[in-house]
């Protein structure tokens, strides 16, 4: 996915986002995409949209078996430091 390799390479960009989000429509219970985008996000600076994202999908049924991964990163975002 190119949303992720703008990722790794430490240089994302809009388009990353919006790879990433197409790539959630798509495929919305991939847990995934959901990381991806919200590592997009928090790292174009957008950290208050990624917490959003993780919490949106907290609520789904579509990711009670990734509940555990999606909460660690949700509480990562939101502690200080």
């Amino acid at each position: 996915m190119l949303a992720a390799a703008g990722l790794a390479s430490g240089n994302p960009i809009e388009d990353n986002v919006n790879q990433a989000r197409r790539a959630l429509e798509l495929q919305p219970a991939n847990t995934s995409y959901v990381t991806t985008l919200a590592q997009l996000l928090e790292a174009t600076g957008k950290t208050q949209e990624a917490i959003s994202v993780y919490e949106q999908h907290l609520t789904s049924e579509l990711f009670k078996e990734d509940e555990q991964l999606v909460r660690e990163s949700l509480d990562r975002l939101r502690s200080p430091g």
